[in-house]
């Protein structure tokens, strides 16, 4: 029979120590976990967005970054489906359009969509039965058309939201065997896809053509003071069958003068009409209005 040695003074403190070492590892487990709790606990849910992104394709969410004149053949959607969206009315609006901007942070005005989905419908109601191109639901009739848009700065917001949205949906709903060219005018002319004026040529309509005409109408920066002289020039070198000019202001050069000159019926040659459409604001309405007379175009006023 053995007899139980009492425990030295070392054998107890070791024992004391490895229970405080437990005790302090299960503490410090326990605090971890807390702290865990609590941060998560305290995130904001993301499941909107992931909700929102769920929906949206590969190029859909590449296209939210800046765009560049240097990569206009990228495949992607267009901005304008997601500028109506981002507003606070209902707007149908076609499946291939633009992808997403709404920079100015503005609200299209009810009457301005309304003008924007009635516009190609209330056109071809009028056209008859030749082919022809609607805009802001102005007609003209012909294959080759010309769209000299204002960009300047008063355009801002709604205005070049809705002229960027009436754009394309007037270039969709072209024929295969119709053609277009796109020229914007502020204090400068700008051609389109930034091509200089030994390059401009008309384009065809298919799906890159428009997905690029999106992409380079979102690129623009507005300008200073409304002179669509130049513009108009530039337009009548392609002997365009038809005209389309979209304005909100008074005009500040020699518009009406020039194409007084320049656009006048001589022997074989035709004048084109040019067919101006005036957003909103009264002035420059009855100049446009002067215009549209003067060559041969229809004038129409676009209200709030």
């Amino acid at each position: 029979m053995h007899l139980q040695q009492p425990k030295t003074s070392f054998e107890r403190g070791a024992k004391n120590t490895l229970a405080f070492l437990v005790s302090l590892v299960g503490h410090i487990g326990l605090l971890i976990g807390l702290a865990c709790w609590v941060f998560v606990a305290g995130r904001p849910s993301h499941g909107v967005t992931s909700l929102a992104f769920s929906g949206e394709s590969a190029d859909n969410i590449l296209e939210m970054a800046p765009a560049s004149d240097t990569n206009l053949d990228r495949n992607d959607d267009s901005d304008l489906e997601t500028e109506v969206q981002k507003s606070e009315f209902e707007f149908k609006v076609d499946e291939a359009i633009l992808p997403s901007e709404l920079m100015e942070g503005s609200t299209v005005s009810a009457s301005l969509i309304s003008m924007g989905a009635k516009s190609i419908s209330e056109g071809l109601e009028t056209r008859g039965n030749g082919r022809g191109a609607s805009f802001f639901g102005s007609y003209a009739q012909g294959g080759r058309f010309v769209y000299v848009i204002d960009s300047s700065k008063s355009m801002k917001g709604d205005r070049w939201t809705v002229a960027k949205k009436n754009l394309i949906d007037s270039l969709k709903s072209l024929g295969s065997d119709q053609e277009f060219f796109v020229i914007c005018f502020d204090e400068q002319t700008s051609l389109l896809f930034n091509c200089r004026p030994d390059e401009m040529e008309f384009k065809r309509v298919n799906d890159v053509i428009i997905e690029r005409v999106g992409r380079w109408l979102r690129s623009r920066t507005l300008g200073p003071a409304t002179m669509p002289a130049e513009a108009l020039a530039y337009a009548l070198t392609l002997q365009p069958d038809a005209i389309f000019l979209l304005s909100d202001g008074e005009l500040q050069d020699n518009t009406l003068q020039l194409m007084r000159m320049s656009n006048i019926a001589s022997g074989s040659k035709k004048q084109t009409p040019i067919h101006a459409i005036h957003l909103i604001s009264e002035q420059g309405k009855e100049t446009l209005r002067q215009l549209a007379e003067d060559n041969g175009g229809t004038f129409r006023h676009v209200s709030r």
